[in-house]
Parts: structure tokens; C-alpha cells; sequence
């Protein structure tokens, strides 16, 4: 059917054929739906961030003292090595019976994750050859997240 200029309107010669728009109203609603999404997602990714974080460094805990009590085990330069974890931003395998008697020129420093809180023991030292630890415990790693933790024995076993 012809406009009064003439011309047909094709919206109505076809239900395939859409002429209409979107109201400032319906753009509206979209966006706001879609804020809400991407808020949602960007929370759980944050969470699941921080907790692959902190599992990463109880990974790094548990590799270090797997090294330190490997080379008391292997006898690497007759002597003891142990763990300190009293650094801000390192955790620094040593060589020696304590870390205050550690020959430092055979530190082997370890970087540390920022916003990680270590609780526990800061020191851990296993004897040479036979690989038993001076004393058990437990360091807890944690975050705002959530909280783990690795404990050894004084036969040098480490569980996490």
C-alpha cells in the first residue's frame, strides 16, 4: 500500500522486514544488564587470581624445602642446609647448622609473592645425610582468600 507521498511502505508488506529502532529505554536496560555480568565476572576472576597465587606459592614452599633438605641428604659440601623464610621478599636456602652460622656466600634466594603472610617457624634446617629436620611445624601461607599450610616432622617429611 502506497504512503500519501507515493511510495510503498514496505514494513507492512513483509513480517521479515523490521523498520522499527531501539528506545533509549531498552539500550538502557541492555547496558545495565550487561554491567552487572562483567562485574560479576570480574569478582570471580579476582578470587580465583588470589587463589592461584597462593597456591603457587605454597608450590614454591614446598619446592624449596624439597631442595634444601636434597642437598642435606646429598651431602653438597659436608654440610646441613636449611630454609629461612624470615625475608620480606625472598625465601633463602642456606648452607650450615643454623641460619646465623650459614656461610652466606652459598645462599640461593627464592623470589616471594607480594601480599602472601607466612606464619610459623621462619627457620628449618635438615640434617646432612640423613635429611631429618631440627624441629616439625607447620608455616601457614595465607591471603585474603583463604589460608594453607605445609608441615614437616622432624624426619624431614613435608606434607601439604
Amino acid at each position: 500500500t502506497p504512503n500519501e507521498d507515493g511510495r510503498q511502505n514496505r514494513c507492512k508488506q513483509s513480517i521479515f522486514i523490521w523498520c522499527g529502532g531501539f528506545t533509549l529505554w531498552e539500550i538502557s536496560v541492555v547496558i545495565f544488564i550487561m554491567i552487572i555480568l562483567f562485574s560479576f565476572g570480574l569478582l570471580i576472576s579476582t578470587d580465583f587470581y588470589r587463589q592461584k597465587i597462593i597456591s603457587a606459592e605454597r608450590d614454591t614452599i614446598v619446592t624449596v624445602l624439597k631442595k634444601a633438605r636434597s642437598e642435606a641428604q646429598n651431602n653438597v659440601n659436608q654440610s646441613g642446609h636449611g630454609v629461612y623464610f624470615g625475608s620480606a621478599s625472598n625465601y633463602i636456602i642456606f648452607q650450615g647448622d643454623t641460619y646465623a652460622s650459614r656461610s652466606s656466600t652459598f645462599d640461593e634466594l627464592f623470589s616471594r609473592s607480594s601480599g602472601i603472610t607466612l606464619g610459623g617457624p621462619t627457620e628449618f634446617t635438615f640434617s646432612s645425610l640423613d635429611g631429618s629436620s631440627n624441629a616439625s611445624g607447620t608455616v601457614s601461607i595465607s591471603n585474603s582468600i583463604q589460608t594453607l599450610k605445609v608441615s614437616f616432622n622432624s624426619e624431614g617429611r613435608i606434607d601439604w
